[in-house]
């Protein structure tokens, strides 16, 4: 029997749409527009596959590895000056945190992963964003894994473990990258607001809603729910805070991907038995 929580699919959707009516509005090159097109019918399809794969030990640890993996690939490519964040796919430049943090998480809540393993990938993860530099994803990822070490230890370890997170914090934000800001990537919400304060508040709403649903999911658990919460909360404020990308709103496929890819971890397909 089909369950009734595919809907949470379309969650993401008025954020993208807006971002692309906002984009036109401004004139930014179709091209860009027809990218954030494409990358929500990819996610969509990405929804529907992985929500039907239901994670043993030995799948959560070969995602956690090959996640690390793929999150440390932009050094393979020439990068901007000192900044990795990306690999090459054709013309389009993917940006790699925003879909391998969410994927991440969903390894990282696992119950399946011995809590030693687990905070090494969670430290090496930072390193790695750390290094790329990456202040916003270093700081909402960082304190997602807060949710999950708090969640798993006590007392002086969990303390060891939580100043070591934050001095990863630390060093990306002691790294800024000297990159220009892009309007329609992180710029997104202020051309939101100037074509009218109207759309600019529904686009801020747009944003939460896939959130809000991803804290909510009843199916999954809390240590996945709240770490994802977490996640994408933190990776829209700190775009408050400096140039970072506007996940959904903003161009980008990366961070699209990566919130199709949340939303089926919360909402597994009732339809598949153990597999």
């Amino acid at each position: 029997m089909r369950t009734s929580v595919s809907w949470v699919a379309l969650t993401p959707i008025p954020a993208i749409a807006i971002g692309i009516l906002v984009m036109h509005g401004h004139g930014v090159p179709k091209a860009r527009q027809l990218v954030q097109i494409a990358a929500c019918v990819v996610g969509l399809t990405l929804f529907a596959i992985a929500r039907r794969v239901r994670l043993d030990p030995r799948r959560t640890l070969a995602l956690t590895i090959v996640t690390i993996v793929f999150l440390a690939s932009p050094f393979l490519f020439g990068g901007a000056g000192n900044v990795h964040r990306w690999v090459s796919v054709g013309a389009l430049q993917l940006y790699v945190a925003g879909v391998a943090s969410p994927l991440l998480l969903v390894a990282c809540s696992h119950p399946a992963l011995l809590p030693t393993f687990n905070v090494v990938a969670q430290l090496t993860a930072l390193a790695i964003l750390a290094a790329q530099p990456d202040a916003g994803q270093t700081t909402a990822v960082g304190a997602a894994f807060l949710v999950l070490t708090w969640r798993r230890f006590t007392g002086a370890t969990a303390l060891l473990w939580t100043l070591s997170y934050l001095a990863m914090i630390t060093i990306a934000w002691s790294r800024p990258d000297g990159l220009a800001p892009v309007a329609e990537v992180e710029g997104i919400v202020e051309l939101a607001f100037t074509r009218a304060p109207w759309l600019g508040v529904l686009s801020l709403v747009a944003i939460a809603l896939p959130t809000a649903v991803l804290v909510a999911a009843p199916k999954a658990t809390r240590p996945l729910t709240l770490s994802l919460g977490v996640y994408f909360f933190a990776s829209f404020i700190v775009t408050r805070l400096g140039h970072f990308p506007v996940a959904l709103l903003g161009y980008g496929a990366g961070p699209i991907l990566g919130m199709f890819l949340a939303l089926a971890a919360v909402t597994p397909s009732h339809e598949v038995g153990a597999g």
